[in-house]
């Protein structure tokens, strides 16, 4: 590169050894030696005094066949033409002023540079050189502003059960890339550009095509639990398994030195369980400082896989939410063990190559506005962004100040987002757009209602 920039940088010279190429007043003694040297150049042009010659005081000069000249300076000059401009006089030859020589390589030994033009070579240097260090790749990601996604042509039901709707719900996409120097500047500079440490995002041992790969087995896990939660909110049994799994206890909670690890509920105040969520639903329906009484197999015996472990009926007194003290807290991570879906009829959701869970309220979202009469968005542009569990609730997600961005520069109406992160959002937004803050699925289609949309309706 830095040899193409050379190649096209012209630069103005001066000939020999600085001054302009000579012209050759004469006398030419031709009583010295036989051979008398004109001028300055590398190799000198010399005439020679022709063998046949003695006469010491005058005689004719000729061209020195096999000596160095300029091409530039002979052209066209014959020896009657030099015989022509010679002034013959008593004991001396004079020779008549030379064409001036032409830049050549033969006859100019080096170059002498103005200093404008060394000033431009510098710059030019320093330019190829800027160039090719800003191109070079650092060990950072930078995460941008993406785009507005319309979920509805996503959503793919038969079209028998599809009703027709007037607003919009949108996903926010972010985009996620490895930068250069140049880019990491610009990231820096970006109010809505955040530049990341490589693996502060990913592992050291997990490639590119690795991450993406985790990223759209996310997706898909986001769209599988997006359908099953809508079925479950218009009151079919859709997710099920053999209970709800404990993964881990919080220490100092209700449950630490009563319940461990591999525990599975089975029921809660004398109704079953088969998923997680009808845990937390039944604690939805609790006060702190409320008792509750679980039915729960012991971990060793049945393992993670279900079977028929030893069951045993256990007590324990809610506290409060360490995050909302009104909250009823057990303290315990749960999942539900050997999940399945049963679904009453086909739901598909296209994503194309986006990533991540982030997406799933959406999906959700939309899901339930196409099975349904009525309007839940009120006709308005609504994006929403937030993860979604079996039970329903709404994960917090990254990229609050891309996505705030989108939403502003695509005239979304209404923003949903996990409730954790509201605040930093709205602070982002500065007005130019409606940030709802969202916990669950049912707070999100209160929000709705609260900014003119429609009452979920049963399906037709």
């Amino acid at each position: 590169m830095l040899e193409q920039a050379l190649r096209q940088v012209e630069l103005p010279f001066v000939a020999g050894d600085g001054r302009v190429p000579p012209s050759w007043p004469g006398p030419v003694p031709t009583t010295g030696p036989d051979v008398a040297h004109l001028g300055a150049g590398a190799a000198g042009d010399r005439f020679r005094r022709p063998a046949s010659s003695s006469a010491p005081g005058r005689g004719t000069l000729a061209w020195s066949p096999g000596l160095a000249c300029s091409t530039a300076a002979t052209d066209g000059i014959d020896e009657a033409t030099t015989a022509r401009q010679m002034n013959m006089d008593t004991g001396s030859t004079r020779v008549a002023p030379s064409p001036p020589l032409a830049p050549s390589e033969s006859s100019l030994p080096g170059w002498e540079v103005s200093p404008r033009w060394r000033l431009a070579l510098a710059v030019a240097v320093v330019a190829v050189l800027t160039l090719g260090v800003m191109q070079v790749e650092v060990p950072y990601l930078a995460i941008s502003p993406g785009s507005a996604v319309e979920v509805g042509p996503l959503v793919d039901v038969a079209a028998e059960r599809r009703v027709p709707t007037r607003g919009q719900i949108h996903l926010i996409t972010v985009r996620l890339g490895q930068v250069n120097v140049a880019g990491a500047l610009r990231g820096w500079l970006d109010p809505t550009v955040e530049v990341v440490a490589r693996d502060q995002i990913v592992p050291p041992d997990v490639n590119t095509e690795e991450l993406r790969d985790f990223n759209l087995a996310q997706m898909d896990s986001s769209k599988a639990q997006a359908v099953a939660v809508a079925f479950e909110e218009l009151g079919y049994d859709a997710v099920a398994g053999t209970g709800a799994e404990v993964v881990q206890v919080v220490p100092g909670s209700p449950s630490d030195g009563v319940l461990v690890a591999g525990d599975t509920i089975l029921g809660v105040g004398g109704s079953p369980v088969t998923a997680h969520h009808d845990v937390l639903g039944a604690l939805r329906r609790r006060r702190p400082g409320a008792e509750v009484e679980l039915l729960v197999e012991s971990a060793g015996r049945a393992g993670a896989g279900g079977g028929t472990g030893e069951q045993r009926p256990v007590t324990l007194t809610l506290a409060g939410s360490p995050d909302d003290p009104a909250t009823a807290f057990l303290g315990t991570t749960l999942r539900t063990r050997a999940p399945r879906l049963d679904l009453p009829f086909q739901v598909d959701i296209a994503s194309d190559r986006i990533g991540g869970p982030s997406a799933g309220l959406a999906f959700t979202l939309e899901i339930l506005d196409v099975l349904t009469p009525g309007e839940l968005t009120g006709g308005r542009r609504v994006a929403a962004t937030g993860t979604i569990e079996l039970d329903g609730s709404v994960g917090p997600v990254g990229g609050l100040a891309q996505k705030t961005a989108v939403a502003v520069d695509e005239g979304i109406d209404l923003l949903l987002v996990p409730t954790a992160e509201a605040e930093a959002v709205r602070g982002l937004a500065d007005d130019r757009l409606t940030v709802e803050p969202v916990d669950s699925l049912s707070e999100a289609l209160r929000v709705l209602v609260d900014q003119g949309g429609d009452p979920l309706s049963p399906l037709p």
